[in-house]
């Protein structure tokens, strides 16, 4: 099993909102991921049973989390 952890600061508390309605598991099984919320942001952790079921996980959080930024960033005028 090969875990992995992404954590990013959430000041405007909304980014486990935009993972809720989001598949949280490969429609194979090989690869999951889980979202926590705490005060100092948003931790992600992936768990895969190989290197390219991990890989494809990641892709889907890193997709999410672009989406998230982008619209963070209109939505602030930054």
């Amino acid at each position: 099993m090969i875990n992995a952890s992404i954590t990013f600061p959430d000041k405007t508390r909304t980014a486990a909102k935009v993972f809720a309605p989001e598949e949280k598991r490969l429609l194979n099984g090989r690869a999951s991921y889980d979202v926590t919320e705490d005060q100092d942001g948003v931790t992600i952790t992936a768990q895969a049973q190989d290197a390219t079921a991990m890989r494809a996980v990641l892709n889907s959080v890193c997709k999410t989390l672009i989406i998230y930024e982008k619209a963070n960033k209109v939505v602030h005028y930054e």
